[in-house]
């Protein structure tokens, strides 16, 4: 739990997201950052908030590994991608979205190109990971004036379900028909 005078211990007790990955290691997001579960030591290794090295003070909403064993986490102040050898983070935000501007990542799904889907409160977004561009996919529905999507789930490759406080809905990849529930 939670200590504010032991820093081997979780940013906060709110948690949001985990991830057991590949490795065996294990990834908490709480609402105030990203920390790694040491087994051997038994205790978390707060990553740094910062841009440099770490993830910036903000929540983390998710914590994905694409089939390349990359970790990708989502936060209220953009996407992020784990760089192993390096032990650092790459952040991401698209263009259109100028610094200091909220860009909140609620959830990523792997698609069949080996992009990213990603789940944000501006909308629908696929992540090109190789040219490292965003593409946004507007919705047509009408009750999603703020397109705040919270969640979204791949099926199949062919369908991604999208959850909004509107309700729930099936995107079709191709097509882009869409379809409430």
């Amino acid at each position: 739990l939670y200590s504010e005078t032991n820093a081997r211990t979780l940013w906060d007790n709110y948690t949001l997201s985990s991830l057991n990955d590949s490795q065996g290691r294990l990834w908490v997001g709480t609402k105030t950052g990203l920390q790694r579960y040491n087994r051997l030591t038994d205790d978390f290794h707060r990553i740094p908030q910062d841009w440099n090295k770490g993830i910036p003070k903000s929540p983390v909403h998710d914590i994905f590994e694409d089939n390349n064993k990359n970790i990708w986490i989502a936060t209220s102040v953009g996407l992020h991608k784990y760089l192993e050898r390096e032990q650092r983070f790459e952040h991401y935000r698209p263009p259109s979205i100028v610094q200091g501007e909220e860009f909140v990542v609620t959830g990523i799904e792997e698609n069949s190109r080996h992009g990213l889907w990603l789940a944000t409160y501006s909308g629908l977004y696929e992540f090109d990971t190789i040219n490292k561009r965003f593409i946004l996919h507007p919705l047509e529905i009408d009750s999603m004036a703020e397109h705040r999507i919270h969640v979204i789930k791949s099926w199949d490759q062919k369908d991604l379900w999208v959850g909004t406080q509107f309700g729930l809905y099936r995107y079709h990849v191709e097509t882009g028909e869409i379809t409430a529930y």
